[in-house]
């Protein structure tokens, strides 16, 4: 059975929380990513942004009257609340658009189980820790080559 350690990439780019968003646009640009672990100056996890925290509260901003909850959750991050869009607000720092309520993954998970945990929470990519610090990053992608690869394996087995 493959783990997350297995297929996880360990060479994470991550972000502080006095990142100012066009740094965060331009490192998600660099890195050709969608999305970043935020971590305090020691190292530990505190949040994750992506391309659809910095979209909404780019629309928030610019749409001081944008108040339709259904509209809001498809651009917008699942667990922030409208309470706290403040529209019209400009927002300059990672820490003001980040997510704090990060779903997280231990190397030692096995794949299928990451997959379930990325598709139960609707993400794209799961942080991997080791107590507070981030070890590694998983996302939709590394699970599908890994089930790929998986199939293939077993596909070959058996024509063998």
């Amino acid at each position: 059975m493959t783990d997350v350690r297995d297929i996880m990439t360990t060479d994470v780019v991550s972000v502080t929380e006095g990142t100012t968003i066009k740094d965060l646009c331009r490192i998600l640009k660099e890195f050709d990513i969608s999305g970043v672990p935020v971590v305090s100056e020691e190292g530990d996890i505190v949040g994750i942004v992506s391309e659809k925290d910095i979209i909404a509260h780019q629309v928030a901003s610019l749409e001081p009257d944008f108040i339709d909850p259904d509209i809001y959750e498809l651009i917008s991050s699942k667990y922030l609340g409208h309470d706290e869009l403040n529209p019209g607000q400009d927002r300059m720092y990672v820490e003001e658009i980040m997510n704090r309520h990060v779903v997280t993954v231990t190397p030692k998970l096995g794949v299928d189980a990451a997959s379930q945990i990325l598709l139960d929470n609707r993400l794209h990519r799961l942080p991997v820790l080791e107590g507070r610090r981030v070890v590694g990053i998983v996302s939709s992608l590394d699970l599908l080559r890994a089930k790929i690869q998986k199939d293939i394996s077993a596909k070959n087995t058996a024509n063998s």
